[in-house]
């Protein structure tokens, strides 16, 4: 009988040294990833006051939210394009990026973006928040209503093609891919490529946010078979995707 109390003890003993372990595990893995947020928080506060320093804006710049480019990635981006100086950016989706976009074109001294919003309301927004910081001048922003688009047999939602029409073949040095959002069908921004390929220049950066997502993950691995295209992912606090055309 001891024999048989001393096992069923040493069973709950183990037993709760189990579930502690994994409490422990648990509270470890939120402590990390509260630990990664923290880093990440930081970063993109560094990288605002970059921007801020950089870009000299006649008012503070907005907070980043979740809608938009973080401010480590808005940053990376702004570096870019301050090294590029690009004649041409075309951007599909608007908001913070469009105006951190502007600001380094203004810094340049020359180049033009065209901002694409599906959005009515949104992309009035936009315009309010442009024409605050003075830059009307660099940028245009274009209402294009998502419409049914088929591609390799699959259907999409994507922007209206008639509101491309005036970009001129070969003349984009720089595509940000940051919409349609994802909500709106599967691999929503897939059309991208399709209907830029002949506008962009040999020689185009192209950047896809949310690069870690599984649509975005699946949508550039065609892109990289179809096109030929070489790819770098960087990963900051969102993770952004780098196309190239091979040379």
């Amino acid at each position: 009988m001891s024999t048989l109390i001393i096992v069923v003890a040493a069973l709950l003993l183990l037993t709760m040294l189990v579930i502690g372990f994994r409490k422990l595990n648990r509270k470890l893995k939120v402590a990390n990833s509260d630990v990664q947020s923290l880093k990440f928080a930081i970063a993109s506060l560094r990288s605002m006051q970059w921007l801020d320093q950089v870009l000299s804006p006649p008012y503070p710049l907005p907070t980043p939210t979740r809608w938009t480019l973080s401010g480590d990635v808005a940053a990376f981006i702004a570096g870019r394009l301050l090294r590029l100086k690009p004649e041409l950016v075309v951007e599909f989706g608007s908001g913070f990026s469009s105006l951190i976009i502007a600001l380094v074109l203004k810094k340049n001294g020359s180049g033009k973006l065209v901002a694409i919003e599906h959005d009515a309301e949104f992309i009035e927004t936009t315009r309010e928040l442009i024409e605050r910081f003075s830059l009307s001048d660099h940028i245009s922003l274009v209402h294009a209503p998502l419409a049914n688009m088929v591609i390799n047999g699959e259907s999409f939602l994507w922007y209206e093609q008639e509101s491309l029409e005036f970009l001129s073949d070969k003349s984009v040095d720089f595509m940000l891919v940051d919409g349609p959002p994802a909500a709106t069908c599967q691999k929503a921004r897939m059309p991208a490529l399709y209907v830029m390929r002949r506008k962009l220049k040999s020689t185009a950066q192209i950047f896809v946010d949310d690069a870690d997502r599984n649509d975005e993950r699946a949508m550039m691995e065609i892109w990289k078979k179809e096109f030929g295209m070489k790819y770098h992912h960087h990963q900051l606090s969102d993770s952004l995707g780098e196309l190239r055309f091979p040379a």
